[in-house]
């Protein structure tokens, strides 16, 4: 494979498997937060839902909705591309795969579920962004 350079630096990974490219770590971070957010509001639209349980500080409330959202259908994780890239290299899966599924993560506009690939496990050894707190 020849020397092609990403159109971005990181990747986020939905709990659903969806994967979004950003340039930016920022852009990824907010994007997370913005996913969170929405979440929420997702939640608190529905009605059959009591949050008696959550504290009463709107911001310790999101806090713990979040925490409970990550426990149920996982996080949103930010890695590094160029670390993904070399695992997917480095893999056993096969050439034409790989190729594929590279040149997917190369693009502006990443069309991938990591499901679809059954890649989840090379993202083990993937350079993951840290949380900041």
């Amino acid at each position: 494979m020849d020397t092609r350079v990403p159109y971005h630096n990181y990747i986020v990974v939905t709990p659903n498997g969806d994967v979004l490219g950003f340039g930016e770590e920022d852009d990824a971070r907010k994007y997370v937060a913005g996913y969170y957010v929405g979440k929420i509001e997702e939640l608190s639209d529905d009605r059959s839902k009591v949050y008696v349980d959550y504290g009463t500080d709107p911001l310790q409330a999101s806090v713990d909705i979040c925490t409970e959202l990550g426990a149920y259908e996982g996080d949103c994780i930010i890695y590094d591309l160029d670390s993904f890239i070399e695992n997917i290299q480095s893999s056993g899966i096969f050439e034409d795969e790989k190729e594929e599924l590279i040149l997917n993560l190369m693009q502006e506009k990443i069309n991938l579920n990591i499901n679809d690939y059954q890649v989840d496990d090379l993202l083990y050894d993937t350079k993951v962004v840290p949380n900041r707190d």
